[in-house]
């Protein structure tokens, strides 16, 4: 099988390859390459016992399907961003700052 692999596809697979030493020793840097997305082949005197995979999170449609989320039930206008008219130009903060002010004990 090995001749049929290029150098460059062997020597990806010699660098996905972990064994349970090293894994052991260098727990937090291969752990920070899987956060990444790298998966790894956990050996043990040489031969494959596990394998080690990046979670992949929960898609939108999946949180949709569970009830986590509710979809929008229409699409997002900007015009709800625009700040509301002030026709008699009182400073909003100030008034606010100040009914608090008058509510403390």
């Amino acid at each position: 099988k090995k001749a049929n692999k290029s150098i460059i596809e062997r020597k990806i697979e010699e660098e996905l390859r972990v064994g349970i030493r090293e894994l052991r020793q260098d727990a937090s840097r291969i752990i920070d390459l899987v956060k990444s997305g790298q998966s790894f082949l956990i050996t043990e005197h040489g031969r494959p016992v596990a394998k080690l995979n990046p979670l992949e999170g929960p898609t939108l449609e999946d949180l949709i399907e569970l009830g986590v989320i509710t979809p929008a039930a229409r699409k997002y206008d900007p015009a709800i961003d625009k700040p509301l008219p002030n026709p008699d130009n009182i400073d909003l903060v100030a008034a606010l700052l100040a009914d608090r002010a008058a509510a403390r004990y």
